[in-house]
């Protein structure tokens, strides 16, 4: 036992709140598992194993330890993926994003990008087919995807595509709304299920663990926005551009991460606004249907910028 925990503190960081972030997005995990069967949970462990390793390999080329940030950028990358992607198109993501997003930039604290959104950035770019040819309809009916190994239902689309096909002519629909905020709708494994992904945000806050201020800035701003361009007939109904895609998720867990947004109040608030409005340009003028990949990495561009002007106007105030 002594050696156990000699070996973690001789070669990991301790890290309590990003400890506790994983642990608070398993449940997530969890029901993807559910809903596109065991072949998740695979790919969970083996994506895992090859980023813990190519941090390890790194940390000691740079005499630094494992940061515990890696298991969350891990959960999320997975979370964002296909169902039935294949799993060495995973591997080559994360060992690509924690290489070149992270570990060459000196490590944990000192990279610009988002590890996890950096990974999938990377295969979307290289093997496009893989992430946008095929999506799957989830299992439903209990024990759904636990007794199964992957789905095998096609769907035609996600359902931002659709919805964005059809423009503001798209009507709502109580039924469908539900099935959204349920999880029942294809699309990546973590996006679908509102609800829960609402209540981890929450507690995410609570804990003071994300943002406060770039998820409401970010949420009022794609409100507003999306409204704006839903009344002048050019967006769908802001209920369902909510509700489909990856937005409501990257604003939670991964516009939150504090090495790569913002750092100042002010800051934090024009960092949130700035990724709600390029997702919704992104989707609605853009050619990729999901905006809010783009949307992030171009924010986490932005963030240190968005810092010094802030605190350039506070200097000149004073």
């Amino acid at each position: 036992m002594d050696k156990n925990n000699s070996f973690f503190k001789q070669n990991f960081l301790k890290q309590p709140m990003m400890s506790n972030t994983f642990f608070a997005l398993l449940p997530i995990l969890i029901c993807g598992v559910y809903f596109y069967g065991l072949k998740v949970l695979l790919l969970f462990i083996v994506t895992m194993i090859f980023g813990l390793l190519t941090e390890y390999l790194f940390a000691k080329l740079l005499k630094q330890k494992v940061s515990q940030a890696l298991f969350v950028s891990v959960i999320l990358y997975v979370l964002t993926l296909p169902p039935d992607i294949p799993i060495w198109i995973s591997v080559v993501g994360i060992v690509f994003g924690i290489t070149f997003s992270k570990m060459l930039f000196g490590g944990f604290g000192k990279n610009v990008f988002n590890p996890a959104i950096t990974s999938r950035a990377f295969i979307y770019i290289s093997f496009g087919p893989y992430l946008t040819s095929k999506w799957y309809k989830p299992f439903i009916n209990f024990p759904a995807g636990f007794l199964k190994y992957k789905v095998d239902t096609i769907s035609s689309a996600t359902p931002l595509k659709e919805i964005l096909s059809n423009g503001s002519s798209f009507k709502l629909d109580l039924n469908l709304i539900i099935n959204f905020l349920f999880g029942n709708k294809s699309g990546s494994i973590g996006e679908g299920f509102i609800i829960l992904i609402l209540i981890i945000g929450l507690f995410l806050m609570y804990k003071k663990y994300a943002s406060r201020q770039i998820v409401l800035s970010g949420f009022l701003s794609f409100i507003i926005f999306s409204s704006i361009l839903y009344f002048a007939g050019k967006s769908p109904n802001p209920i369902y551009m909510v509700l489909t895609g990856g937005w409501f998720f990257g604003l939670l867990f991964m516009m939150t991460d504090p090495v790569t947004s913002a750092t100042t109040k002010t800051g934090k608030i024009i960092y949130g606004s700035l990724y709600s409005i390029l997702t919704i340009i992104i989707r609605i003028f853009g050619i990729w249907t999901e905006g809010a990949m783009f949307a992030i990495l171009i924010s986490n561009t932005f963030a240190p910028f968005i810092d010094y002007l802030v605190k350039e106007a506070g200097s000149k105030n004073k």
